[in-house]
């Protein structure tokens, strides 16, 4: 609906640094990741610094604290799962997270959040709960909590609550009363209806501006639109539904309704989300989409994009991930990146997609003692506990199942509360301070020399074409040996249905300044 504008009303301007409210909000947000830097540092015990005297020096001095930001993947409900898991563990108020061997308070000393396609749905899912605890939602056993991840009901037949074709019908209606608004519509709007049934951006920009007179426009778009748009690879399960019947349980009405949609699909079935443009009129001069009043745009998933660039802002070192799996021959970005891998082949053949590998800290790879861009810890989705690659287009899951994922998320990051690597959270709080380090000119503890020896890619490279079947062995056997990880997922087992991809990761933490 249309409404009044903020005081400062809103303007499109070029993509050269941060905005006025996010560097106000920076500066907000430093007070709280303050203490809890301070915290989670003084815990992983690095040794041969006192961490709260040097942050406190940096603050004194106007510097910059670290900045962390999480990345969670992409991979429908598997990513949702893994990265709960992995959220729960970085969670202070997680059981037993902030004891010994654990890493509870890193999301409280974070600065950015960011997800891919699944991973956004677990991002988005935390944001509409008012930022909850994972512990919160799949310890919940009545209340809105306890509906908010309904794993074993698939999306395709709705809700125990509704009957099939209520279900779809509901759906089919909002869509509808957004099209008859005068939006244009497309089937991410019913994707995005079914996960999660803002501030919009249908406002009527031209030129970068809104009119003095023209009101700003709320409430047409909302966060389930929001996160459908992120996750539209998963249009491609709605495209099945106009192709078969499926056995008849979906209503007749919402395959012809879909159908009519799938009409205006390009012959490559590619689809997009369609957003009213804010671009429109804008910079025409260098900008030749300027005449287009729509912003189509698309799931980053089947690109291979990682959802990392939002967790390095152009104030600072910025990041551009390249794909793990990328062409070379991709668009080069004008941001600074630290080296990667030429392929995924480099990840399996050295065993990187196995462990954690820490990329940007190895300063004779860059050829300067001060890296650019952020320092990257990449945390692979690997069978720790539990093989939990299972496909992206996987829409149920039993609840043994899902615990399962979610506690191989949490042995993912934490390896196992330390189990496998005694010195991770102090390997973990290297990792943090590193870039700080390198700027302030301070020696490193000799337990980060020690870290980045082992944890830093250094630069090795085999492009050898591995074996056509990756079948990995379970990297934890058994729970010998293992500390208190049991926190809030009872029950884990061994069991699963093979690693099915090369190369895939579970979440990435992005440390600059």
């Amino acid at each position: 609906m249309a409404g009044t504008c903020p005081a400062e009303r809103p303007v499109v301007r070029p993509a050269e640094g941060l905005s006025a409210d996010e560097s106000r909000w920076l500066g907000q947000r430093e007070k709280a990741t303050h203490s809890a830097l301070v915290s989670v540092l003084e815990r992983t015990n690095i040794g041969n610094i006192d961490v709260r005297a040097y942050l406190q020096d940096i603050v004194d001095d106007g510097g910059t604290l670290p900045r962390i930001g999480i990345a969670v993947s992409g991979g429908g409900y598997r990513a949702l799962m893994n990265g709960a898991g992995a959220l729960g563990a970085f969670h202070n108020r997680t059981t037993a997270s902030t004891e010994v061997g654990g890493l509870g308070g890193i999301l409280q000393a974070s600065t950015y959040l960011s997800g891919l396609s699944g991973g956004s749905w677990l991002v988005g899912s935390l944001y509409m709960a008012n930022f909850t605890s994972v512990q919160s939602i799949v310890g919940a056993t009545s209340g809105p909590l306890s509906q908010l991840w309904q794993f074993n009901e698939t999306i395709i037949e709705g809700p125990a609550t509704l009957s099939t074709r209520d279900y779809y019908q509901q759906i089919q209606d909002a869509v509808d009363a957004k099209a008859n608004a005068g939006y244009h519509t497309t089937i991410t709007n019913t994707w995005g209806r079914s996960p999660s049934p803002a501030y919009t951006l249908s406002s009527a920009f031209d030129n970068g501006t809104l009119a003095p007179d023209a009101p700003c426009v709320r409430g047409v778009d909302n966060i389930g639109f929001i996160v459908g748009t992120s996750s539209s690879l998963f249009n491609q399960a709605f495209l099945q539904l106009g192709r078969a019947s499926l056995d008849g349980f979906i209503p007749e009405f919402f395959v012809r309704s879909l159908n009519n949609t799938l009409a205006d699909i390009s012959e490559e079935n590619t689809d997009v989300a369609s957003w009213p443009k804010p671009f429109f009129g804008y910079r025409p001069a260098d900008n030749p989409n300027a005449e287009s009043r729509t912003l189509d745009l698309v799931d980053g998933a089947p690109p291979t994009r990682p959802p990392t660039g939002p967790t390095a802002p152009p104030s600072s070192p910025p990041l551009a991930a390249r794909p793990l799996a990328a062409p070379t021959s991709a668009p080069p970005r004008r941001i600074a990146s630290p080296p990667f891998p030429p392929s995924a082949h480099t990840f399996v053949n050295l065993g990187l997609n196995r462990r954690p590998t820490f990329f940007g800290c190895n300063p004779d790879l860059t050829g300067t003692a001060s890296p650019p861009g952020p320092l990257i810890v990449y945390l692979p989705n690997a069978p720790y506990s539990y093989f939990s690659n299972e496909t992206t287009f996987q829409m149920e899951y039993t609840p043994e199942e899902w615990r399962t994922i979610m506690r191989n998320g949490a042995d993912g990051v934490t390896l196992a509360n330390s189990s496998l690597d005694a010195q991770w959270p102090a390997r973990v709080g290297c990792a943090i301070l590193e870039r700080s380090l390198r700027r302030t000119g301070t020696k490193f503890p000799s337990k980060c020399d020690e870290c980045f020896a082992r944890y830093c890619w250094n630069g090795t490279v085999n492009e050898t074409t591995p074996a056509e079947v990756y079948s990995p062995a379970m990297i934890l056997t058994s729970s010998a040996g293992r500390r208190g990880v049991g926190w809030w997922l009872v029950g884990w087992g061994l069991v699963g249905w093979g690693f099915q991809a090369l190369v895939a990761w579970l979440v990435v933490l992005v440390v600059w300044i």
